[in-house]
């Protein structure tokens, strides 16, 4: 229990929300001009690296997005071309191909989750300067005075972005934890299909028929005697005709036969 709990926190499903920092104000208390100088520049500085490790963080975030949406398309077109082979294993083997695929594709879903939680801007809050500290009724009037009020506007929005920045880089962890643990996963899980899919016999499948309509059966059936009754009526029209044709040259030979004798007797008396 206590490593479900542990491995929870590890890709984010249980996590703590991340505190604001207490804000403080910062008083020139008699600090030089270019000492107050130096602590502006530092803490521009800081602000810029702020920002570009804002615009990183937000890109590895949507990078991961992509990635595992890329991945997700082709294991989903990858998995049905097995389906035929995969269903002549064993009912264990079978399950445990299932866990598999579920842990995989649970895995790169969180990934998403987690990165597209940067991507809800309404979340975030960040701060900005604002112009009311140059057209505000309460704007200073000298230099020390002006730069003190620089300094603790760039130290409120330092402060305050750091909190967004620390949310967002919390759930490029946790995506990237899950990445890792999908990529891992899916490597696993092709190298055991590869090796089991040397263990499936291709057997060839046996067409059952379990019922013919009779209907079909009562027409084929019938057309095949309609078929047979036309061919014996031609074979008996076909014997009539050869049987007068027989009769006709029997009678012509026998009046041919007729006429012959007549004709010799005829010779024979004239001699």
């Amino acid at each position: 229990m206590n490593f479900i709990k542990k491995y929870f926190e590890h890709i984010g499903l249980t996590k703590e929300d991340i505190e604001s920092k207490e804000i403080k104000q910062y008083k020139i208390n008699g600090d030089g001009i270019s000492l107050v100088i130096r602590y502006l520049d530092y803490l521009k500085e800081q602000h810029k690296h702020q920002q570009e490790r804002q615009t990183t963080i937000e890109n590895k975030n949507s990078q991961l997005v992509g990635q595992a949406g890329v991945i997700i398309s082709i294991f989903t077109l990858f998995i049905p071309l097995l389906i035929d082979k995969l269903m002549d294993l064993s009912l264990m083997v079978l399950i445990l191909l299932i866990l598999g695929f579920v842990i995989i594709m649970f895995h790169y879903l969180l990934t998403i989750f987690h990165s597209t939680k940067t991507l809800g801007i309404n979340k975030y809050k960040y701060a900005t300067r604002t112009t009311k500290t140059v057209t505000g009724s309460g704007r200073k009037t000298d230099e020390l005075s002006f730069l003190e009020q620089e300094i603790n506007d760039l130290i409120y929005i330092i402060d305050t972005n750091s909190v967004q920045d620390n949310r967002k880089a919390s759930n490029l962890i946790y995506a990237t934890r899950s990445f890792r643990i999908a990529s891992f996963s899916f490597v696993i899980f092709t190298l055991f299909i590869i090796g089991i899919s040397f263990f499936i016999s291709s057997k060839p499948h046996a067409i059952d028929i379990k019922s013919i309509d009779s209907s079909i059966y009562t027409k084929s059936h019938k057309l095949i005697q309609e078929q047979q009754i036309d061919y014996h009526s031609e074979i008996k029209e076909m014997s009539n005709k050869v049987s007068r044709l027989e009769n006709k040259l029997f009678v012509m030979d026998s009046m041919y036969k007729k006429i012959l004798t007549e004709s010799i007797n005829d010779s024979i008396n004239v001699k």
